[in-house]
C-alpha cells in the first residue's frame, strides 16, 4: 500500500492523540493546524501532495469546521474529509457536513477503527459514520429552517457576527434602531459579559457592561427620536416610588419623564427578555439544537452574510 498523506486540524490535546495513530504506519501527517487560519494555510500549502484532511468541528474563538469544508469546496482542492469530533451526537454540529464529507466519527473510536476509514476514504469508499450520528443524517436535514421568520434568521446573521448571546443581541439592536456609528461600540458589544453596571460582580469592577458602553452615545439623542423608535417600550411604564410611611409602589408614568438612564436600562432590559425568553428559543426549537454554538453552525452553513448585509459590521 501506497503512503497516506493525511492534515490533522484540531484546537485540542486531542491533535498529539491523533497524531500518534499513526506513527509508524503508511498514514503520514504531513501537517497539523490548531485554528480556521492554520488549517486553510496547511491545506493550501499540501493541495497537491495530501489525499485525506481530517477535521474537527469546533476550532476555537468561534470558528468552526465548516469554514474550513467551505474553503476545500469553494476552491475545488481535490482532499477528502473525515470529521472527527466529541460533538457527532449534536445534530447541530452534524448537519451542516451532510453530503460534504466522506465520513464522521467521534473522537472516543477505536483508533484502528480510524485508521480503518483513513485507508478506505483514501481508497476511495465513503460512508464512515458513528452509530450516534446515523440516525440525524438519515433523519433530519434543513427543512426547519424555512419556518423562521425574517427577525429570526437575521438574530442567526447577528449570532454568526459575535453577538453571541441575549446581552449583546439587546445591546446591537439599540445601536440598529437609533443609528449609532461606531465600530469601537461593536467591538466592545461582541465582549461584553453584562446588560447592566448592576449585573457586574465586585471583584470584575473593571468590566463595561452594555448599558456602560452605549450611554454616552444615547445620552446625545434627542428624547423624541428615542421615544419615536421605542414607543411599544416607551409610551406607557410602571416606576417604582417611594410611598408614605416607607412602603413603596408602582406609579405609571410617560417615557417623557424618565430620565436617559432610566430609559437605557428600560429598553436594554426589554430587548434582552425578548431575544431570551422569545427569539432565542423559538430558534433553538425550529431548528432542534440546544445552544448559540449550535445555532452559530447553522448560520454558517447557510452563509447568512450573503443575505443580510449589515452595514455596520
Amino acid at each position: 500500500m501506497e503512503d497516506i498523506n493525511i492534515i490533522i486540524i484540531d484546537d485540542g490535546a486531542f491533535l498529539e492523540t491523533c497524531c500518534s495513530y499513526f506513527i509508524d504506519s503508511k498514514i503520514k501527517v504531513r501537517a497539523t493546524a490548531t485554528n480556521v487560519s492554520g488549517a486553510i494555510k496547511a491545506i493550501e500549502n499540501h493541495k497537491h501532495d495530501v489525499q485525506l484532511v481530517i477535521l474537527d468541528v469546533d476550532l476555537g474563538n468561534g470558528r468552526y469546521g465548516t469554514e474550513v469544508v467551505k474553503y476545500i469546496k469553494s476552491n475545488n482542492i481535490p482532499v477528502k474529509i473525515l470529521i472527527l469530533s466529541g460533538l457527532v451526537h449534536e445534530a447541530g454540529f452534524v448537519l451542516p457536513f451532510k453530503g460534504l464529507v466522506e465520513g464522521i466519527l467521534h473522537k472516543n473510536e477505536e483508533k484502528t477503527l480510524i485508521k480503518r476509514a483513513v485507508q478506505g476514504i483514501a481508497a476511495g469508499r465513503t460512508g464512515f459514520y458513528s452509530p450516534e450520528c446515523v440516525d440525524i443524517l438519515i433523519n433530519r436535514d434543513f427543512r426547519n429552517f424555512y419556518t423562521l421568520s425574517e427577525e429570526e434568521i437575521e438574530t442567526l446573521h447577528r449570532l454568526s457576527k459575535g453577538f453571541t448571546n441575549s446581552i449583546r443581541l439587546a445591546g446591537y439592536a439599540v445601536i440598529c434602531h437609533l443609528a449609532i456609528q461606531s465600530g469601537i461600540i461593536l467591538q466592545d458589544i461582541k465582549r461584553a459579559r453584562y446588560l447592566l453596571p448592576e449585573d457586574i460582580p465586585t471583584n470584575k469592577r473593571n468590566e463595561k457592561s452594555v448599558y456602560d458602553i452605549l450611554f454616552k452615545d444615547f445620552s446625545t439623542i434627542s428624547k423624541n427620536i428615542i421615544h419615536t423608535k421605542y414607543w411599544s417600550i416607551l409610551s406607557s411604564v410602571r416606576k417604582q416610588v417611594l410611598l408614605t410611611g416607607g412602603r413603596t409602589g408602582f406609579i405609571t408614568v410617560s417615557a417623557l419623564e424618565l430620565s436617559p438612564e432610566e430609559k437605557l436600562s428600560l429598553i436594554l432590559k426589554r430587548q434582552e427578555g425578548r431575544f431570551r425568553r422569545d427569539i432565542l428559543p423559538r430558534i433553538f426549537k425550529e431548528l432542534e439544537v440546544e445552544s448559540t454554538v449550535e445555532a452559530l453552525i447553522w448560520a454558517q452553513e447557510w452563509e447568512l452574510s450573503k443575505t443580510y448585509e449589515l452595514t455596520l459590521i
